[in-house]
Order: structure tokens, then C-alpha cells, then sequence
């Protein structure tokens, strides 16, 4: 073998040796970032999963489904009770944001959330609201006393204006907490089936 030859064998046998060096790099970054990844959504997973243990008594939540899914849910006897629940609008008010809610009673006692005083709204017209958000507001408010609220309908995306009675005060994991901006009210089914889109929406 001429010494040109050697020489050119040198080059491609460095090159390749090179190559083979750059491969093995960038694999091994790959395989640290995936590990790295890993860690990262395993522990972001376990601090999630542990707080909804601390502030709620349920495991799972499904979302858009239809009576039929519902009811298939409720014959799975490894399943000890099923709450529903539908996203009704929002009320933004200065700094503060009301969500309103339908819930049932079983969604209800999942959320770790009940009634403290009064009951809980079966009317079209009535409304349970946390206490803490009427204190905040320019007038305290009372059981049996009428609320206005303008709110962004979830289903029709449109913004809308509701009278409702007071019948119940509801009480949250969060409520009590002076720091909140976002408090929560519930309404009744016969709110969610009176309304031409609500009542179309699927529950969760």
C-alpha cells in the first residue's frame, strides 16, 4: 500500500472515529434530557395527584360526556360514586371573579363543599354563593335577598344578565382564605335546562 493510500485511510479512519464519537454524545444528551424529562413530569404528576387527595375525595374526572357514557360509568362497581358537574359562566367584577357552577349533591360532598346555611338551589331563579364574595361587595347580602349577575355564558360564549334568589351560602376548601380573587356560586339543573345552550352542553 503506497504511503498516499495510508495517508487517505488515516483521514477517513480519524473522520469516522470522529463520527462515531459525535453520535455517541449526542445520544447519550438525548437519553440524559428524556431521563431528566422523565423525573420532571413523574414529580410534577405525584405533587398533583397529592394535592387533589388533600383538597377533594375524588381520583378521576371525565369530561363532555354524554347520559349514556354516564350511565356506563355508573355500572362499573369499582366505582363508589359518580358526581356531576357543568361549567355555567364567569362574572368578573373589579378585581374579583365569580365562577358559577351546577353541581349535584355527590359532586358536592367529592369536592369536599357544602351548604352552611340555607339550601341548596332548585329553582331556575336561585343561586347558593360563597359568603366571602358578598362581603366584598358594596352591599352585604343575606339569604332571600336578589342578586344581579352579568356573566360570559360557557356554551353560547355570550354575555348575559341573571336575577337570582339566595337560598343557600356555600362553603369551599377555599373558603375563608383572604387572599382570593375567585369565588364560586351554584346553580340549579333547572337554570342548566331553561337555557337553550347550557342545556345542550355535555356534563363532566
Amino acid at each position: 500500500m503506497s504511503i498516499q493510500n495510508k495517508t487517505v485511510m488515516i483521514r477517513i479512519a480519524k473522520a469516522n472515529l470522529k463520527a462515531e464519537k459525535t453520535k455517541n454524545y449526542f445520544v447519550g444528551s438525548v437519553i440524559a434530557l428524556a431521563a431528566f424529562l422523565l423525573t420532571v413530569v413523574m414529580t410534577f404528576g405525584y405533587n398533583s395527584f397529592t394535592n387533589l387527595q388533600n383538597e377533594s375525595n375524588f381520583q378521576a374526572l371525565f369530561y363532555n360526556l354524554n347520559n349514556n357514557e354516564i350511565s356506563r360509568l355508573k355500572e362499573i362497581e369499582e366505582i363508589n360514586k359518580i358526581g356531576l358537574y357543568k361549567e355555567i359562566g364567569r362574572e368578573k367584577k373589579e378585581e374579583r371573579l365569580l365562577s358559577i357552577l351546577y353541581t349535584d349533591p355527590a359532586m358536592m360532598d367529592l369536592s369536599n363543599a357544602n351548604i352552611v346555611l340555607g339550601k341548596f338551589p332548585t329553582k331556575e331563579n336561585e343561586i347558593a354563593i360563597e359568603k366571602d364574595f358578598q362581603l366584598s361587595d358594596d352591599r352585604s347580602l343575606g339569604l332571600g335577598d336578589s342578586i344581579s349577575l352579568q356573566f360570559r355564558n360557557n356554551a353560547s360564549k355570550e354575555f348575559q344578565t341573571s336575577q337570582f334568589v339566595i337560598t343557600g351560602i356555600l362553603q369551599t376548601t377555599a373558603s375563608g382564605n383572604e387572599n382570593r380573587i375567585g369565588y364560586n356560586a351554584l346553580v340549579s339543573s333547572a337554570f342548566v335546562e331553561a337555557d337553550p345552550f347550557l342545556s345542550k352542553e355535555d356534563y363532566s
